[in-house]
């Protein structure tokens, strides 16, 4: 796990806070599951009690998972805890890079979907979980992730 990038916007990739107040929670991950640190999670909907990577069809957010876990891990076949990094509020902040589109400073105010669990796209709004709240260049970008826009499933139990 590393510490939060946020001192040069231009070094971070995925989603990293950019201001507001968040806490650091364990979840169980699912099992066989390869994840990119600081990319988004998700309540699992094929299994209960477990978190997943989110994908372009999550809909519905929990958190950023703050270590990575590959393939060749020990533990990857297994499920297991991961600190994953949530929001208290609602009004947090996440810097984001941009997967599929071009941003231009007049997408400031617009609702977008994931692309995946580590970026976004702008021309795809089936499932917006995303309102951009900053311009920074074509591939970096600010906003708020909509944690809790729609009917999310119900929430495994954390520790």
């Amino acid at each position: 796990m590393t510490t939060n990038p946020t001192d040069n916007v231009n070094d971070v990739t995925n989603f990293v806070r950019a201001k507001g107040e968040t806490e650091i929670i364990e979840v169980l991950f699912s099992a066989s599951i390869v994840a990119a640190e600081w990319a988004l999670v998700y309540p699992n909907p094929s299994a209960a009690g477990q978190y997943t990577i989110a994908d372009a069809t999550a809909g519905w957010n929990f958190g950023v998972i703050r270590q990575a876990i590959a393939a060749t891990d020990s533990d990857y076949a297994s499920t297991k805890r991961v600190k994953v990094e949530v929001p208290r509020w609602n009004n947090v902040e996440w810097f984001f890079t941009v997967w599929s589109g071009t941003f231009t400073q007049a997408d400031e105010g617009k609702l977008v979907d994931l692309a995946n669990s580590v970026s976004v796209a702008v021309d795809w709004t089936t499932a917006p979980t995303f309102w951009i709240t900053k311009y920074i260049s074509a591939t970096r970008w600010k906003g708020i992730l909509g944690w809790n826009l729609g009917s999310g499933p119900a929430l495994p139990a954390t520790t």
